[in-house]
C-alpha cells in the first residue's frame, strides 16, 4: 500500500505572517481543496495557514490521512518541485 503520512520541514514559503503553514503533497503534487477545507487565500497560496491550535493540526492530519487512504480527494495544483515561493 501507500506509505504512511510523513511530515517534512521546508525552506521559507514567504508566508510567515500567516503561519505556521503546511502543504499536503501527494505523489510530488501540491494538493488544494475546494470543499471548505481551505479558504480562498489558502487555495491561491497552495498552503494551509494559521495552524495555531491542536484542533487545526488534527484537522490537517485527518486530511493527510484521508488522502492517503482514499477517503478524501484533493486537486493537483502543480508540482512541488516548481513552487516559486520556496526560498533556499
Amino acid at each position: 500500500g501507500k506509505p504512511r503520512v510523513k511530515i517534512e520541514e521546508t525552506f521559507c514559503m514567504n508566508q510567515c505572517k500567516r503561519g505556521p503553514n503546511a502543504r499536503i503533497i501527494n505523489d510530488g503534487n501540491v494538493l488544494t481543496f475546494e470543499n471548505g477545507e481551505m479558504n480562498d487565500t489558502e487555495i491561491n497560496r497552495k498552503a494551509f495557514q494559521g495552524i495555531l491550535t491542536k484542533e487545526r493540526v488534527l484537522q490537517l492530519w485527518g486530511y493527510a490521512n484521508g488522502i492517503n487512504n482514499g477517503n478524501l480527494v484533493g486537486i493537483e495544483s502543480g508540482s512541488a518541485d516548481k513552487l516559486s515561493d520556496i526560498m533556499p
